[in-house]
Order: structure tokens, then sequence, then C-alpha cells
């Protein structure tokens, strides 16, 4: 798991989401779908106001078409 901060740069050690009950299912169905089709890479989430945004990629260590220099540095070597 990388957890990654674009507006400083940097990855982040935890996290602690706040999710009202709707949001928690709406995670979840969109968690579902990345993991149950092969054509979905990037789920998002965000409030009603977009205000607040969480992003979820899946990849895997020998594929890793889509993602940019400094993403795949990240996931090598979570910096």
């Amino acid at each position: 798991m990388r957890i990654y901060c674009p507006e400083d740069d940097r990855t982040l050690e935890r996290i602690e989401l706040y999710l009202t009950e709707s949001e928690a299912a709406e995670l979840l169905a969109h968690i579902q779908r990345l993991v149950t089709s092969s054509n979905v890479k990037s789920v998002s989430l965000a409030d009603e106001l977009i205000e607040h945004q969480v992003v979820f990629h899946q990849y895997n260590d020998f594929e890793q078409s889509g993602f940019d220099r400094r993403q795949k540095l990240i996931i090598s070597q979570d910096v």
C-alpha cells in the first residue's frame, strides 16, 4: 500500500478517513469494481461538494502501464 499526497509530493505512513454511511457504501462499491473488473485500474470517491477526494489505483509488481514516472517510483520505493 502506498499513500501519496500530490500537493506535498510525499508519501504518508498513516491517514484516517471519516466517512458517512453512504460514503462508506459508495467506497465499498468502488473497491469491489476495482477488484472484479480487469479494465478498471483507478476509482475515486468525493464528498458532495467535491472538497475532499480519495483516489485508489490498482497496481502489481509486473504491470504498471498507465502510471507516470513519479507514480512508478512511489510504487517501487515508497518515496
